[in-house]
């Protein structure tokens, strides 16, 4: 399951060398932030995006809507790294295959 994703908010330094008094730097400069809700999703894109209502009846739509509202802070926009899940890659030998470059024709290449 992935973790809820907020962005936070940037640090941004602002260094003015100006001598006049009435400078920015006399004054506090406000820098807006994005605010990124990672969480919202639509619904009905995702029916009609994965064509759900042509393998699932109305009782099954309804019932799959209400698990994903409830369940909704464990799926995100931006999904992470996780340490839940390992895989393993078996080698026949531990010795690197090495292969020269194999050459190609720039017309099979554009095609």
């Amino acid at each position: 399951m992935l973790k809820p994703y907020y962005k936070r908010p940037e640090h941004v330094n602002v260094i003015i060398n100006d001598e006049t008094k009435n400078s920015l730097a006399d004054q506090e400069l406000e820098i807006p932030y994005l605010e990124n809700n990672s969480l919202i999703y639509d619904f009905e894109d995702v029916i009609q995006a994965s064509e759900l209502n042509k393998h699932l009846h109305d009782k099954q739509m309804d019932r799959l809507r209400e698990l994903l509202n409830k369940y909704s802070k464990c799926f995100s926009n931006n999904p992470g790294l996780t340490n839940l899940v390992e895989h393993e890659i078996q080698l026949v030998s531990d010795q690197p295959v090495r292969r020269s470059p194999i050459e190609c024709r720039t017309d099979k290449m554009k095609s």
